[in-house]
């Protein structure tokens, strides 16, 4: 089972990682999704899981989706691996 602290932490640690592939700082990314500054920074630092609607928004500024977001970064590591191996 997903628990909530598994789902701020993979949220913050792939928000992390998408923003610093993409040159975005909490405010730029803010204004593309529709939040505050600190709503992006309350996520980063594992404070509170977003609704669905902000989640949404903030995976389409980054040109992902929730699921993504959402996704633990060993998930990640193991699905980008079994893609390479195909």
């Amino acid at each position: 089972m997903f628990e909530e602290n598994d789902a701020k932490r993979a949220i913050a640690e792939n928000l992390s990682a998408m923003m610093h592939a993409r040159g975005l700082t909490q405010t730029k990314l803010a204004e593309m999704a529709g939040v505050k500054q600190v709503f992006i920074s309350r996520l980063l630092s594992q404070v509170m899981v977003p609704n669905a609607v902000d989640l949404a928004n903030i995976a389409d500024a980054l040109g992902t989706t929730s699921d993504v977001l959402m996704t633990s970064g060993d998930v990640l590591k193991k699905s980008k691996k079994a893609v390479r191996a195909c």
